[in-house]
């Protein structure tokens, strides 16, 4: 496993390579960067995807997060499967997008999460999460809007929560 530390939309444009997975982590306390959060970074984050591959993001907590619910769209929009994992310490939401169109049996999920978990400990508890396991592909968020390069107002949240003028 190789791991790079930069801004990762500037990684990705200039990355000629696919990968398995990508871990994106870029947050910080209740700032978040706002051209990691649009629909279209999540699609150069999906071009990167060698088939079968996943994204995995950190996403700050709903109440520390006021675009959590237009994240959410804007990751379904990007991707064909999202999950989405609450953390048990941190709060924090763990989002895991697929590129594929490939979607894992309940019993495969379930027989893989006791494999890991038994193996590894984990914030969140995995053979509980695969026991709840469904494919949300049919559910709606009222109200979110998809996040673009045109509209990602999510550090405009920040600056109205300083009181700055």
């Amino acid at each position: 496993m190789k791991i790079h530390v930069e801004d990762g939309r500037l990684f990705l444009k200039r990355s000629k390579k696919k990968y398995d997975w990508i871990i994106l982590d870029a947050y910080q306390n209740d700032y978040i960067p706002f051209h990691l959060t649009t629909l279209e970074f999540l699609k150069e984050v999906k071009s990167k995807l060698k088939d079968g591959g996943i994204v995995v993001a950190n996403i700050t907590a709903p109440f520390r997060n006021k675009f959590f619910d237009s994240m959410v769209m804007t990751y379904k929009e990007a991707f064909p499967h999202v999950a989405i994992f609450k953390g048990k310490k941190s709060a924090n939401f763990i989002f895991v997008a697929t590129a594929g169109s490939k979607i894992k049996d309940k019993d495969s999920v379930e027989a893989r999460a006791r494999k890991v978990q038994s193996a590894k400990k984990f914030d969140i508890d995995l053979e509980a999460y695969a026991s709840r396991y469904e494919p949300s592909d049919g559910y709606e968020w009222s109200g979110a809007k998809i996040l673009t390069d045109d509209f990602a107002p999510v550090n405009l949240y920040q600056y109205q929560k300083s009181g700055a003028k």
